[in-house]
């Protein structure tokens, strides 16, 4: 009887979680994204009826129907999905949430509470994205390629992708200059064709530019050094 009790109970939250996050994304969530969304509802429903951020222990709350080992595979290749980022899945939720909290009154203990809860929350969600706690995160580097928010183009520049605007970038040097990358593969002066995850991409040479740190908001990997040294000399012949 107590455990028909948890699993209704938790049947109920995580209806209540997936609702909510479809309801507040803005647009409506399809394909892909609304999957993934649902896939977020589960792991955040088996984290609230947990009390832990522990894989094995949340997947034993989540009413899916699933053994608790698929769940466990389900969330963990989640987490290490280069397409889950922060500007797609969490940040359209904080914005939402800062602008509520904008209008509200707040004492100077709940504040401060408030700051704890989200620093802790920051700290457990960087340790499981990023497998590092966030005094080991390093800055940009060279050869590194980031989830980038883009922007919307002005004349000739590359847009992003998605209704966010991103798009991967090469950094090709510090202070974080770099290079938008593409999938659509083109044959001039201006493109150069590199290997990337197994997927064959162009580099955009001709919108090199600097970057805020801000706009990069997820690691996807790093280029290798070979083609890195084609990308820098493609560069200076387009430079001259």
């Amino acid at each position: 009887m107590q455990k028909e009790q948890a699993m209704s109970d938790n049947l109920r939250r995580y209806r209540a979680i997936r609702d909510a996050l479809i309801q507040y994304y803005p647009g409506e969530p399809t394909g892909t994204v609304a999957r993934h969304l649902t896939t977020l509802a589960a792991l955040i429903s088996g984290m609230v009826a947990s009390k832990s951020t522990q894989l094995p222990k949340i997947a034993t709350h989540v009413p899916d129907g699933r053994r608790p080992e698929s769940r466990v595979k389900r969330f963990a290749r989640w987490l290490r999905n280069d397409h889950i980022t922060d500007a797609v899945y969490f940040v359209p939720y904080v914005e939402l949430l800062l602008r509520h909290l904008a209008v509200q009154t707040l004492t100077r203990p709940v504040f401060c509470a408030m700051q704890g809860r989200c620093r802790r929350i920051s700290q457990v969600g960087t340790t499981i994205k990023n497998g590092c706690t966030p005094s080991t995160i390093r800055p940009h580097s060279r050869r590194e390629i980031w989830w980038c928010s883009v922007g919307v183009n002005i004349g000739h520049e590359m847009d992003g992708k998605n209704q966010f605007y991103n798009r991967p970038v090469l950094i090709v040097r510090k202070f974080n200059f770099g290079v938008p990358l593409t999938t659509k593969i083109k044959q001039n002066p201006y493109y150069l064709l590199i290997r990337f995850k197994d997927h064959d991409q162009c580099v955009m040479l001709s919108q090199l530019r600097l970057w805020d740190g801000k706009r990069l908001t997820h690691k996807m990997g790093q280029l290798p050094d070979d083609q890195f040294a084609a990308v820098k000399q493609a560069l200076r012949r387009l430079l001259k």
